[in-house]
């Protein structure tokens, strides 16, 4: 099983030196690579993990394959950021 691929970034942490927390969310990729639904994982604290969840909606991904055919796949993406 290869996973979804895609060149999109997740926000990362503004300040390096404070604490950071992970964030989380689930997206289904579909066998043409559209995103098929996202979900936060993560309880959303700020506004910009809305905007990375609105963001990843309309991401596109070269499908997960298996055995040389596309397929459907859900995807957990994690990324750290500050409080």
């Amino acid at each position: 099983m290869i996973p979804p691929q895609t060149e999109e970034k997740l926000p990362g942490p503004t300040i390096s030196s404070w604490n950071t927390r992970t964030n989380a969310m689930e997206v289904i990729v579909s066998q043409t690579g559209a995103v098929e639904r996202v979900r936060l994982v993560t309880p959303p604290q700020r506004m910009p993990d809305m905007f990375a969840l609105s963001r990843a909606k309309v991401w596109m991904f070269k499908p997960a394959m298996k055995d040389g055919r596309p397929v459907r796949y859900r995807l957990l993406l994690t990324w750290e950021v500050n409080p």
